[in-house]
Formats: structure tokens, sequence, C-alpha cells
């Protein structure tokens, strides 16, 4: 049961998300999606200050009328919430240009009413740094139009930077224009003129140095969104080449038709770390035998597929030349081939091979005849788990006259054999970070063998999944399950 304090908190996290929701919808207003980055920004930007000013021209309107201010104040800032209002509106409608323009007038207007009415609610209050200050806070304000506009729209710039400059230099005429009584409580300074038109000289001298940096920065932003763009066409262009990569190792493959032949007796489990991947497996049937093989080729991605497409190729050849019966045999002419292959290079330090087990299944006498390297081969029968490990060292350019040795398992109807790539049982996750390890590894398999073999792919996926969680995956993994 919900508790109170719950209910409030779940409540609060409600209308927190809504906020963040209408925040972000209003914010985007405007926004195509042929825009570059930084001209979308300006947009955001544009609807944000909008939406500041008029939360707080709210409050301040609701101020004035509860202090009993003129109708002139409140009037005046009653347009000045329409017109800030109209900001994220006319961006919704199209006209962005005219949108910055607006808002790049009301920052100035907004200054002008405060602090026209503050001088007006609270005459004895002025002094000379009512004069100065509103100015210099004027001058902080001309500078939005280089950040809403900057120098790629140069016309509107100027317009609006004009616009600004005119405002501060006509500050008192301004205030005058307003409105009743608004001003009226003016400091006496000698010459006002000639102080906003000194403020104008230091506006322009300050605006000289920032325009100047603002512009390189401007340039280096438009560089930095040129390569950007250019990176990401040229990753999309080598994903696109990795992706046809992939159709090109799907080749190497077991065709459907032969994998839904043995569907009741054998399943598959291959989960690349990339889109193409260093592990394969094979899995090839004759009249008297099935043969089913994982090979784990150095590197995985890009470097991995590409060994995977050269192991593939020497074991095909192999096959041709000493059918399915003996796996080491088989193994054994594929690492000659493989030697031969990689010496064509002429690059003596090439050290790629691949770990690789294959077992081959007598289908009249029951009889399992593997043979391997750094692989290991589980064979889970009513007496529990049994691990028959391969050769030490993979096929590589080591010894091209290197002879596998074989092993012989009797299997009874119901018996079961995996094998698999180390990328299962290395996989980290769970909830100290570990490794699966072997040992979890032979304690799932003997747990899932009991299940129908449908079942198994299954199971097995589900364990890798919720045992990485939000761990990364380390390898590419290759997993085979056969049933006798």
């Amino acid at each position: 049961m919900i508790t109170s304090t719950e209910q409030t908190t779940v409540s609060k996290n409600a209308l927190a998300a809504w906020f963040q929701e209408v925040w972000k919808t209003v914010s985007e207003l405007g926004l195509k999606k042929e825009d570059t980055p930084y001209f979308s920004r300006k947009i955001v930007l544009t609807n944000q200050v909008a939406v500041i000013i008029f939360i707080v021209v709210i409050f301040m309107t609701v101020g004035f009328v509860a202090t009993s201010a003129s109708m002139t104040s409140i009037n005046w800032f009653l347009t000045l919430l329409v017109v800030v209002w109209a900001v994220p509106f006319f961006n919704f409608l199209g006209n962005r240009i005219l949108s910055r323009h607006i808002l790049s007038t009301a920052l100035p207007l907004f200054s002008v009413l405060f602090v026209a009415h503050i001088r007006a609610i609270a005459p004895e209050t002025v002094h000379e740094a009512s004069f100065y200050i509103p100015r210099y806070f004027q001058i902080s304000l001309s500078f939005i139009p280089v950040i809403l506009f900057g120098f790629e729209e140069r016309k509107h710039l100027f317009i609006s930077f004009t616009l600004n400059v005119l405002t501060l230099l006509f500050y008192n005429e301004i205030l005058a224009a307003m409105g009743a009584g608004l001003g009226a409580a003016e400091p006496i300074i000698k010459d006002p003129f000639f102080v906003s038109l000194s403020s104008v000289l230091g506006l322009t001298i300050v605006s000289a140095g920032y325009l100047f940096l603002n512009k390189m920065n401007s340039e280096y932003e438009l560089q930095i969104e040129g390569l950007l763009y250019k990176t990401e066409t040229q990753n999309r262009s080598m994903q696109d080449a990795i992706n046809y990569a992939k159709n090109i190792q799907q080749v190497v493959l077991p065709k459907d038709n032969v994998l839904a032949k043995l569907q009741e007796r054998l399943f598959v489990m291959y989960r690349p770390l990339h889109t193409v991947s260093g592990d394969f497996y094979m899995v090839e049937e004759s009249v008297n035998h099935i043969v089913f093989s994982v090979i784990d080729c150095t590197g995985h991605g890009v470097p991995g597929a590409f060994m995977s497409i050269l192991a593939s190729s020497v074991l095909q050849r192999s096959i041709a030349l000493v059918g399915y019966k003996n796996p080491e045999v088989i193994m054994n002419n594929a690492n000659r081939l493989f030697h031969e292959d990689l010496s064509r290079s002429g690059n003596p330090d090439i050290q790629d091979g691949m770990d690789m087990v294959m077992c081959s299944f007598d289908k009249r006498t029951n009889e399992l005849r593997l043979a391997g390297a750094n692989l290991s081969v589980y064979v889970v029968t009513e007496a529990g788990v049994a691990e028959y490990r391969t050769d030490k060292g993979g096929i590589s350019m080591g010894n091209p006259t290197r002879n596998f040795n074989p092993t012989n398992v009797k299997l009874e109807r119901g018996n079961h054999v995996y094998i698999s790539s180390d990328g299962y049982y290395d996989q980290f996750g769970g909830n100290r970070d570990k490794r699966i390890g072997k040992r979890s590894y032979r304690e799932k398999l003997e747990a899932i063998s009991k299940l129908p073999i449908k079942d198994q792919q299954e199971h097995m996926v589900s364990f890798f999944d919720t045992w990485k969680g939000d761990s990364f995956q380390v390898d590419d993994v290759c997993m085979i399950g056969f049933r006798c």
C-alpha cells in the first residue's frame, strides 16, 4: 500500500516531469529537421528567454496591481506580455527572423519599463546612480542581437543592434514618451545627453572587441559543424560498408534449410560483439554424419570478420578433401592450408589464427568424434557434465605439419553436447561485475539439458543477457547445443 509520503513524492515527480516536457516543447517551437545545431541553439535560446521574461513580467504586473500602480504602468506591462509571448508564437508559425527581432526589442523595452515604474512608485529613492545603472544594464542587453543572429545574418544583426543603441542614446526621451509621470523623478544631471552619448561610445568600443571575438567564435563553430557533418557522413558510409560486409559474412554461415532440418536436435546462439564477427559456426550433414563446429578467430569486428572468411574457406576446402568423418584430419588439412594462405602475404610477423572445436556425430553408432584447439567440449549425461579438453595452441602460422588429437565419446539417446567460444563464459556482469566463469557455465548446461532443445537456446540467451545487464559485451559469442 502506498503511503501519503510516497504519494506526495510520486505527485511531485509527475509534476516535475510535466514541467520538463512543457519546457522542452516550448523551447523547440519552430525547429526544423534541416536546421544546423548552431542555428537550432539560436531558436531554442529565443524561446527560452521569451518564456523567462514572460513569467517575470507576470509577477511584476501582479506586484504593480497589488501596490495600486497607475493604469499606465499596468497597461505597458500587459503590452510587454503580449510582445514577449509573440516570440515563440512567431517561431511556431515559421517566421523565425521576426521572432528574434521582437525579442531583441522586448529586452530593452523591459529595461526601460522596469526603471521607469520603479522611479514612479518610489521617487524618493531616486539618486544619480539610478541614472547610470539602467544604462549599463542596457549596454549588456545590447549584445543580445549578436547572440540571436550571429554574423551569418549580418543585415538583421545590424538592424537589431542599431535599435538597441538608439534606445540607449534616447533613454530619457523614451521614458518621457511612455506616459504620465513616468521618469518624472529623474535626478538632476548637468548634461544627460552627453552621458548617454558617452555610454554609446563606451558601448561601441566594448562591442568592437566583443564582435571581433564573437565572429572568430562563430567561424570556429561553423568549422566544427562542418567537421562534425563530414565525420557523420564518413561514419554513415563506413557503417553502410560494414552492414554490406555483414551480408557477405552471412555466406560463410550454414544455410537456413540445414539448420531447419536439424532444429529438433540442434540450436545455435550467435551474438557478434559488433555488426560483423570474428566468431562463426559450421553445421553440415551427410548421409551418416552430422558435423558441427565453433570457430573463434583472432580479433572481432571487421578484422575478425576478414579472418573468419579466410578460416571458413580453408575449412570448406579441407572438408572437400577428406570428408566429414574425422575432425582431426579436417583440422590438420585446414592448418596446412591456413599456413599456405597467410604465407602468401609475405609478412612473417602475422600471428593471427583461430581457436576452434569440431565434432563429428556418427548417426549409425551414436559415437561422437571430436578435435579442437584451445576450446572444450561439454557432454551432459545422466551422470553429470564431462568436459573434454582439446589440444593447446590455435591454428596459426606456427607449424604447418601439426597433427591434432581426436577423442571418441560414446553417446546414448538423450545425451547433450555443447561447444562454444570463450565469449560466453568470459562475459562480465552479475551483482559483483565478475565473469560468468566455466563453473557457472557448466552448471547452466546441466540445468538446461533437461529442457527441449528449442527452450535451451532461449534459456542460454536469457541467462547471458541477465548476467550482462548494463555492462558492455566483451567478446563475440557463438555456441552450439546438440542432442543425441
